[in-house]
């Protein structure tokens, strides 16, 4: 696949650090990696006590969190465990408000980041070991394992499923939810993401866990994600997951990436409306561009949001919507789920929105 100029890339937590991103996918199973194998020592520069992801906004981790406990129950049916472990538990948000719904006899998460993990093991009820996941022995107490976008990450997953795989009782359940590597997204972007994921390369990769796939599906209402339910192997006749995603189906949005600077400054111009305009959006789609496309960010005259909490932003201007004399060009910066949305509700406000095309 193409590698990303600039000879730099992003950590999911925002960060640009000068490292190239260079992937390399396989074609009959789907599963893309980097170039250049990432070592664990590379992974605990990523995981220092910088890395604040789940800590940047806890509004929204609070409803991202009651939005994947819905799927994850969705997913289980009626059953529920009393015994639940978590592999990269975060600031523990979600594993507390797991707990707090379930009733459970015990939660555990684990978390390599050592700012994450502080915070987790202050909430009730938790118990929290800070640590790599793949490194965990849970010595099969539990009825349930879980990560939400965390097997990713892992330098290795195998080892990452075969740690899940030990810490669950016989009739137990691994339960993974991860973006979704057949519909190629940003998650392609990250640098600590070591792994991208069709359906068919995560069970295969189960299997060699001795883990049978259940099953699963693309998130309903977010499609850039999928959840997948796994039982020990012996428990289960294993299905066959749908085709993976191509290769070329990624190249394409590595490049529309690569192309973006020019295809915007060309749509900019087809404006008519000058140098002026702005960013509508501070969220990842504008770390992203800080990124991947940095000319795009030092060319607007400010960031837009309809209700900003905050002053600056990448260290520009955080204005309102409503403020006079903004500039009328917004290039939205926004999750394409809702993108078009939102280009359409600042259409009418007398905006001209450019969407990103990738």
């Amino acid at each position: 696949m193409p590698a990303m100029p600039g000879g730099r890339s992003m950590l999911s937590d925002g960060r640009v650090i000068g490292r190239p991103l260079d992937r390399v996918a396989c074609q009959a199973c789907g599963y893309a990696g980097h170039a250049h194998a990432l070592g664990m020592d590379d992974l605990a520069a990523f995981y220092d006590d910088d890395y604040d992801l789940s800590l940047q906004d806890e509004q929204a981790a609070q409803a991202r969190g009651a939005f994947y406990l819905g799927q994850i129950e969705t997913l289980l049916d009626t059953w529920r465990a009393a015994r639940v472990l978590e592999f990269g538990c975060g600031s523990g948000a979600f594993l507390d408000m797991l707990n707090r719904k379930w009733g459970c006899e015990r939660a555990t998460g684990t978390e390599l980041a050592a700012q994450l993990a502080h915070r987790a093991s202050q909430r009730e009820g938790l118990e929290v070991v800070q640590g790599a996941s793949e490194r965990h022995d849970g010595q099969g107490a539990y009825d349930l394992c879980l990560s939400i976008n965390v097997i990713e990450h892992a330098q290795d997953p195998l080892p990452f499923l075969l740690s899940a795989r030990r810490a669950i009782k016989a009739d137990g359940r691994v339960l993974v939810i991860c973006p979704n590597g057949d519909a190629p997204s940003q998650e392609l972007l990250f640098i600590d993401h070591v792994s991208s994921f069709s359906a068919k390369s995560l069970v295969q990769l189960a299997r060699q866990a001795g883990l049978a796939w259940e099953k699963g599906y693309p998130l309903p209402g977010n499609a850039d994600f999928q959840a997948h339910l796994f039982r020990p192997a012996q428990v289960s006749v294993e299905p066959l997951p749908p085709e993976p995603v191509t290769v070329s189906e990624r190249e394409h949005y590595l490049r529309s990436w690569i192309g973006l600077e020019e295809s915007v400054r060309a749509r900019l111009a087809q404006a008519g409306q000058g140098p002026r305009y702005a960013v509508f959006g501070c969220g990842e789609l504008s770390q992203l561009l800080n990124c991947y496309a940095p000319a795009l960010l030092y060319g607007a005259e400010c960031f837009v949001l309809d209700r900003p909490a905050f002053d600056t932003y990448l260290g520009k201007p955080v204005r309102a919507s409503d403020a006079p004399d903004l500039p009328r060009v917004l290039l939205v910066a926004v999750h394409r789920a809702g993108a078009a949305t939102v280009a359409a509700r600042l259409r009418e406000r007398g905006f001209h929105p450019i969407l990103l095309e990738i």
